[in-house]
């Protein structure tokens, strides 16, 4: 009985092993075959209008002229429009086609796009994309949020170094391609929530609801200039809250206001209360339009008259040009205002007696430009003149002892910069002193009230580290990109002091257009161009129908 039972359990479970076997080798042969393809395309949504598409551009019948006479030449107009869903980056090339009588005159052809600069085509290698090109020059970066659409205007002409035997009877044929990429940002996000209560025609809504990508920069803001298709509004803290700011190749960030044009910089943070410096939209000056055209923001107006041109032909005040202040032989003179330069403390050197040149300069411009009603359209905001000292430094900032400043910790070694948009408190025990550099017009929960009024100032090292522009002669080669870059190659105050040296030298850092790199500049009496800049209350109205490119700007009623 035991033993039946035994044998049978034992076929039981070799019976099961034989199911369980031939169900596994089942199992693994069987086939399913997808009944579609799987299909991965490129990018296809670039709309690349140009007029005259199907004519080559042509220079023939042409002479060697300046750089002058060229950017006045009539310019090849094309635009480009984003059809995709997501950003793009958008090489621009010039390629050479077939059938040219001479290559010879390649090497003297000389270019600008939107009166950027005069340029050797030759100089701008590129991959030919266009399949009758037999060379590609890559002319200019681009990055377009979806559906943006921009218009560029090109001008060749032949350069005034050439000789006849180099360019005489001889012809030059390229057409322009676009080549497009995607950008992809790995943390996206929206308009902040701050801003859902702003009224729907103000400045504030049109950037809440305009053509804009939130999200963290492609490359750090003050250890790289901006990636070359970087175009966003990222974002960080100021003594307010949280500020937003516009970094990198952006092109929808024009403003009209007072009859000149302006770019908007930043919107500052939000408080715990109702002051107008709330969500203050910061601008910097980009055309004075001493000409009273309808758009100063045209491309045509911005590159070809002086946007640092500020308010008379006096010797003191012709194209803007300035001196910081008129001495260097104490650090003092690093002030917006200052005290007195032969003080024995820091309180004494620093405190805001006296006001700077450039502040006098700005000052005068101030009460020529504006009204009385659009002075009361300017927040009171901080200009920030740091002059809180680095924690490295062996000075005092008294008189003549030699001294650095915080900025230069923050923004003169590329590896190591941190820029903040947090104007710091001076280095004192006096509380009285606190906000030496906090520069406001009266109010005084946040800034100093020292400015009597006058609501205007400078934009800062930090400000432009942010923009996208390099560090002190370290930029990536992407500096001209962003939208600070000066089309004139102008040197610019900004107004974060650098220090002081001990040959009696004080620095300011400027912004360097030849390089594309942030600079400590020159000495304090050296004569550079002003930017000057003002913020626009959150309740700003404007005009409807604009969208912040330079040939349809915001303009402020």
């Amino acid at each position: 009985m035991n033993k039946k039972s035994l044998i049978i359990l034992i076929i039981s479970i070799s019976s099961l092993l034989l199911i369980i076997v031939g169900a596994t080798y089942a199992y693994l042969k069987t086939t399913a075959i997808q009944s579609d393809s799987n299909v991965i395309s490129t990018l296809n949504c670039l709309e690349v209008t140009i007029e005259d598409v199907s004519t080559p551009i042509t220079v023939s019948e042409a002479y060697p002229i300046t750089d002058a006479e060229g950017l006045q030449t009539t310019p090849y107009r094309f635009k480009l429009k984003n059809t995709c869903t997501t950003q793009v980056g958008v090489d621009i090339n010039l390629e050479t086609l077939t059938g040219n009588s001479s290559t010879d005159l390649f090497y003297y052809v000389k270019y600008s796009i939107d009166r950027y600069g005069a340029v050797f085509v030759r100089d701008q290698a590129g991959t030919t994309k266009y399949a009758s090109g037999t060379d590609a020059r890559r002319l200019k970066y681009v990055s377009m949020n979806p559906n943006e659409e921009r218009v560029f205007e090109l001008r060749l002409w032949i350069s005034s170094t050439a000789t006849f035997e180099q360019a005489g009877n001889k012809t030059y044929q390229a057409k322009v391609v676009a080549v497009a990429y995607p950008v992809y940002y790995p943390n996206k996000a929206s308009a902040p929530s701050e801003w859902s209560g702003a009224a729907s025609n103000t400045l504030l809504a049109a950037i809440r609801d305009g053509n804009y990508m939130y999200a963290d920069p492609l490359s750090v803001p003050g250890r790289a200039g901006n990636g070359h298709y970087e175009n966003l509004i990222g974002h960080t803290e100021d003594d307010y809250g949280t500020s937003y700011y516009f970094r990198g190749n952006v092109g929808n960030n024009y403003v009209i206001f007072a009859n000149m044009c302006w770019q908007i910089v930043r919107v500052t943070g939000k408080a715990n209360n109702n002051g107008d410096y709330n969500n203050a939209i910061k601008l910097i000056l980009t055309n004075n339009n001493i000409n009273n055209v309808s758009n100063p923001c045209d491309l045509s107006e911005v590159n070809d008259k002086a946007f640092y041109a500020l308010y008379d032909n006096t010797a003191n005040g012709q194209e803007g040009i300035s001196k910081f202040n008129a001495s260097r032989t104490s650090n003092a003179y690093i002030g917006f205002m200052y005290g007195n330069p032969s003080g024995s403390t820091y309180e004494e050197t620093h405190a805001n007696t006296t006001d700077s040149v450039i502040l006098t300069n700005l000052k005068k411009w101030y009460d020529l430009v504006f009204t009385t009603a659009q002075k009361n359209m300017l927040a009171d905001v901080i200009w920030c003149n740091d002059k809180s000292l680095s924690s490295t430094t062996t000075g005092t900032g008294s008189g003549t002892v030699s001294t650095r400043y915080a900025g230069s910790e923050r923004i003169d070694t590329a590896s190591t910069a941190n820029p903040t948009l947090i104007c710091p408190d001076a280095t004192t025990n006096n509380s009285a002193y606190k906000k030496i550099g906090k520069y406001t017009g009266s109010e005084t929960t946040f800034g100093n009230g020292a400015l009597n009024g006058y609501k205007i100032g400078l934009i800062t090292a930090d400000e432009v580290a942010f923009a996208g522009t390099g560090i002190t002669y370290n930029s990536n080669g992407y500096g001209k990109t962003h939208y600070l870059w000066s089309r004139n190659k102008k040197h610019w105050w900004t107004m974060t002091p650098f220090g002081f040296e001990p040959a009696n030298y004080p620095y300011v850092y400027w912004d360097h257009r030849e390089t594309t790199a942030l600079s400590r500049g020159y000495y304090v009496d050296s004569n550079w161009a002003i930017r000057p800049m003002i913020a626009l209350k959150a309740t700003t109205t404007i005009v409807s129908g604009g969208d912040g490119s330079a040939h349809n700007p915001f303009v402020v009623n």
